[in-house]
């Protein structure tokens, strides 16, 4: 129940201060005192870092803020130890125990959010950022597209779930279409694109198994719920997913256009400027950075989740990037994975079109697709 309680209220203290750093700081405590093994790659990943920034600090002259490069140094560290110790532990953690509390917790909050729709604090009001739909659902966490982020994984392994049963279990129906109405109301666009990618894996499955009737039903459930959401609120024509759709088509969508044109130019010319190397652990997110890239259209921070690492790591991020994904995608096939190549489309893309390289969800689920576990070993063909 603690790590459901901590998935559901991870930002309820701050955006920056993520529940799940917490838990791996007293995870990371208990290894220590048990000596576990993976703490020896720990160490490398710490040297590899204090390395890189040397070479940075060495051949380009950069400057750091100590106090900002601990921070982001030390969150980096707790998600590599959050991904091994996932990697060593998946085995002993009952995910589908994990997910069916998230679920009840997230339904409890939804009936409150429906009653309470002038609430502040479960709702974002007069959304600033996305012009199209001012009134979006975010829960306890500080931004609803990150609401959406963490009910889409959910969804994604409910459908699974379905995929995996030979009796379909109506209450497994029931939870997928209160969660579709969760992210509909957060009208979280890039959740609700890489969720549709991510189950294409499992649809063309259950094809060539010919169980893709109850496949079907589960796709029509999400499809469903998402449109009767934006219809019951709206007109079709003053439908968020239509405008939003239309203006991405036109390129006139300044969230798009901030997260891939503007992210890109400044990626680009920031490793031009350091030679590949980057800009440093932490300096992408300063002042001065900023005012050296407002004229290409920096505001706060790179809104794109691989292209901020790469600002900051350089050649580094892009080579452990590949790596990441390739090992991903061996793991995926070595043990035949129908999930785990679902959660590589969905964790990349949405990182892709957003996202934060930081989040210890992302780690999470990299422990996941990255563990030897198979498929039938999280949940089996019985309940």
């Amino acid at each position: 129940m603690l790590v459901s309680l901590i998935y559901v209220f991870k930002q309820v203290l701050s955006a920056n201060l993520d529940l799940f750093y917490i838990l791996s700081l007293i995870l990371l405590i208990k290894s220590l005192i048990k000596k576990e093994k993976y703490l020896i790659k720990l160490l490398y990943v710490i040297y590899i870092i204090l390395f890189y920034t040397g070479i940075q600090i060495i051949f380009l002259n950069t400057s750091i803020d100590l106090i900002r490069y601990f921070v982001s140094s030390f969150k980096l560290i707790l998600n590599f130890n959050l991904l091994f110790y996932i990697i060593k532990k998946i085995k002993f953690i009952n995910i589908n125990k994990i997910i069916k509390n998230i679920s009840y917790i997230f339904f409890i909050i939804l009936v409150f959010a429906l009653i309470l729709r002038n609430n502040n604090i479960l709702w974002r009001l007069n959304d600033y950022v996305n012009t199209f739909e001012e009134v979006r659902l975010r829960f306890f966490y500080y931004e609803p597209s990150e609401l959406g982020f963490q009910v889409a994984i959910i969804i994604i392994i409910f459908v699974f779930k379905i995929y995996t049963k030979k009796i379909i279990n109506k209450k497994d129906f029931c939870i997928i279409i209160f969660l579709s109405i969760i992210l509909s109301l957060t009208s979280a666009y890039g959740a609700i694109i890489s969720l549709m990618l991510a189950l294409i894996p499992i649809l063309f499955k259950s094809f060539k198994l010919n169980s893709y009737k109850k496949l079907l039903i589960a796709y029509s459930i999400i499809l469903i719920s998402i449109v009767i959401i934006y219809l019951n609120f709206y007109k079709i024509s003053d439908s968020y997913i239509v405008q939003r759709g239309l203006s991405i088509i036109s390129g006139e969508d300044g969230s798009v256009n901030y997260r891939f044109d503007i992210g890109l130019n400044i990626m680009i010319n920031a490793l031009k400027n350091t030679n590949l190397l980057g800009v440093g652990l932490s300096n992408a997110n300063t002042d001065n950075f900023i005012i050296e890239y407002s004229n290409f259209g920096l505001v706060e921070v790179i809104a794109n989740s691989f292209m901020y690492v790469i600002t900051e790591l350089g050649v580094l991020a892009v080579v452990f990037l590949v790596y990441l994904l390739i090992k991903c995608l061996i793991s995926a096939k070595i043990n035949n994975s129908i999930l785990k190549l679902s959660l590589i489309i969905y964790i990349f893309s949405y990182q892709i079109a957003g996202g934060y390289f930081s989040n210890p969800t992302n780690w999470i689920i990299y422990g996941i697709i990255l563990s030897n576990i198979k498929d039938e070993e999280l949940f089996g063909r019985k309940d």
